[in-house]
């Protein structure tokens, strides 16, 4: 389905010449369950470059949880190790139900210095 999209993701991705586009990661357990990560695969369709910068422990599904299990979620984010610290990033996630995902990525972005962050979800 990545392909349907692929033609609106870069039209839009392409105003935001200047930021890092950084793909909400798949915990380890879920790629091997998956074999893909659907957010990267949107940006492979629609030919935009980005970095895997943010990594993701190995945590239960945000749609096994309720919405106040969602918000209440502690840190699942860490930063890969030897990165070059961009100063604007794009954080990409393919759905945005409650925003604690992004706000978790916003944050551990936030934390080692990135000074302007905003984010782009395909659906909500």
């Amino acid at each position: 389905m990545a392909w349907q999209f692929a033609e609106e993701i870069k039209q839009t991705l392409k105003l935001y010449k200047g930021f890092t586009v950084v793909p909400i990661p798949l915990s380890k357990k879920r790629m091997a369950t998956r074999r893909f990560n659907q957010v990267e695969a949107l940006l492979d369709a629609a030919e935009i470059s980005y970095e895997r910068i943010l990594e993701k422990k190995d945590v239960d599904s945000q749609t096994t949880k309720t919405k106040k299990e969602r918000l209440s979620s502690e840190q699942v984010f860490e930063l890969k190790l030897d990165i070059k610290i961009p100063k604007k990033v794009l954080i990409v996630d393919d759905i945005y139900t409650t925003g604690q995902t992004i706000f978790l990525a916003k944050k551990a972005l936030q934390d080692i210095g990135v000074k302007e962050i905003i984010s782009f979800s395909l659906a909500r």
